[in-house]
């Protein structure tokens, strides 16, 4: 398992996020399943939720985001010059709360 940090845009149930050529993320892209988790948490509320996606991800093309109208842009430096879609075929999640 390896787990990245990116910043995504959502498609319906799709999850769209940059990244560059000759990576970790660029490599492992069509070669089998995948998972994309998010969570918040309220430190001072003591809650949150977790969300965790699993399915299969490809590359998209600009011809792509124009039709569904998007354009993840990255929040750190860099050439992120690929656009990866992860279709989940399953998606599960849970809420934290104080006891």
């Amino acid at each position: 398992p390896l787990v990245l940090p990116v910043n995504h845009v959502m498609v319906g149930e799709r999850i769209v996020f940059r990244t560059a050529p000759r990576t970790v993320i660029s490599n492992h892209v069509g070669t089998g399943s995948v998972s994309y988790q998010i969570d918040e948490f309220d430190t001072y509320t003591s809650s949150g939720w977790s969300v965790l996606a699993r399915g299969t991800a490809e590359f998209v093309d600009g011809v792509w985001l124009k039709a569904h109208d998007v354009e993840p842009e990255p929040w750190t430096n860099g050439q992120r010059t690929l656009f990866v879609c992860i279709t989940p075929t399953e998606i599960t999640g849970r809420r934290v709360v104080p006891t």
